[in-house]
């Protein structure tokens, strides 16, 4: 599944539309181009995130070797971090998470905050300080469930207003001498799963996740805090975390040492302002305007239509593979984890004394409840649907896991639609 799929279905449905005697043909064909192309959104979401797992692991083997550089300036730092938590903005809205920033003194941004406290920078590399944040604040989203809270507090704490000079070479070659300002404290707050105290002595080790497939959805490198714990200290700062225990939430607190600005900085302080950021202008606008609510799904025919249960937390991945399944006919019912799966089975099985789907497909990594625990409930249940694992980890432990709990096969992503048809097949043979 990926490109080649859509490349393929949108090629098909140019070709109808270049037949100008059918105008019932035209529209449909148009509206499938738009479907493909609204996927093609997820693709490169997915795309993306591969890139920031190769991302983490080469800047892990720099950490590890030392020679991570950093292309140091005069960084806004208070409107950093506010135009960096604005970046997700629609993450936290999609999972009804309530997000929130307070500077000093109850001010919601940076813009409010008087002219002595903006005077105060951070000398450092915007680009790796953006990095650190994002992860932060993608972590509490990630880990928060529906309807909780992150709340992201940034203030100035100790040392006095105009301290010693310190001097730093910038990465235009300028040597420039600030008085030091104290600190920046920034912390984030969420009330999601939270960390017992021995999770908490490994949280900043290399290649830790924890609970990954039962609180969120994996799928990153686990390189993460590790990451930003070695750019926080090349800044000479502080990276900590606290939480009160299992399902209490936790809070992320950094210390960065504060400067006073130069005055060629203050006077060009709107000018010199720059923010690595992801937004969604990195997105074709045609891509954007489109809406899955105006797009009509045509099936092709075909005898007996199979009722599939698609279960993937990722929704160009449950999108994708709902698309595919129902060109060929068939009906599909979508979950967005586990435990929705299993709801849906168990109420059906309490009123008519039988699952009503033919195939459940169980992605592996989902939050609240992941592949293999699903399975395993379903099975209890005496769900005896065709259930098939799709996961992009497959690890031979993984597949096994998988089996043990109930799965009839496991499938790679990306699987090709014979693959899943031939364990069909195989699956029903096995039942005979």
């Amino acid at each position: 599944m990926g490109l080649e799929v859509v490349q393929q279905e949108i090629t098909s449905s140019m070709e109808q539309c270049s037949q100008p005697n059918d105008p019932e043909t035209i529209t449909i064909a148009r509206s499938d181009v738009s479907e493909w192309l609204e996927l093609t959104k997820g693709v490169l979401g997915n795309t993306q995130s591969a890139v920031g797992v190769l991302s983490d692991l080469l800047n892990f083997d720099k950490i590890e070797a030392g020679t991570l550089t950093l292309e140091l300036s005069q960084v806004p730092i208070w409107d950093l971090i506010e135009n960096t938590l604005n970046t997700f903005s629609l993450a936290a809205d999609n999972q009804k998470i309530e997000l929130d920033l307070k500077f000093d003194n109850n001010m919601y941004k940076a813009e409010q905050l008087s002219d002595d406290r903006r005077k105060c920078v951070v000398v450092g590399d915007s680009t790796r300080l953006v990095q650190v944040f994002r992860n932060l604040i993608s972590n509490a989203i990630k880990f928060t469930p529906v309807g909780g809270n992150v709340v992201v507090q940034a203030r100035r704490v100790s040392g006095p207003k105009s301290g010693p000079r310190v001097s730093h070479v910038l990465a235009n070659g300028e040597t420039i001498a600030l008085p030091a300002a104290g600190h920046v404290e920034i912390s984030v707050r969420d009330s999601g799963a939270g960390m017992s105290e021995d999770q908490l002595k490994q949280l900043f080790s290399d290649g830790v996740q924890f609970n990954s497939n039962q609180l969120q959805g994996g799928g990153g490198s686990g390189l993460g805090l590790f990451i930003s714990k070695g750019i926080v200290k090349q800044h000479h700062g502080d990276l900590q975390a606290t939480s009160l225990g299992i399902g209490q939430g936790s809070t992320f607190t950094l210390q960065l040492p504060l400067y006073r600005s130069s005055e060629d900085f203050r006077d060009n302080y709107c000018q010199s302002t720059e923010f690595e950021t992801v937004s969604n202008d990195s997105v074709p606008a045609r891509i954007l305007s489109l809406s899955t609510d105006s797009i009509h799904t045509t099936r092709s025919s075909g005898p007996d239509p199979l009722e599939i249960l698609v279960v993937d937390d990722s929704d160009s991945n449950r999108k994708l593979l709902c698309r595919l399944l129902e060109r060929r006919g068939h009906v599909c019912t979508p979950a967005v984890n586990g435990q929705i799966a299993v709801d849906l089975v168990r109420e059906a099985i309490a009123s008519t004394g039988r699952s009503p789907f033919h195939t459940i497909l169980l992605d592996f990594r989902m939050p609240i409840k992941n592949g293999p625990t699903a399975t395993r409930e379903l099975r209890d249940l005496g769900c005896e649907s065709f259930i098939f694992g799709v996961t992009g980890t497959i690890l031979p432990e993984d597949v096994k896991y998988f089996l043990e709990c109930g799965a009839n096969d496991v499938l790679a992503k990306p699987f090709q639609m014979f693959k899943l048809e031939a364990l069909w097949s195989q699956a029903a043979a096995d039942r005979v």
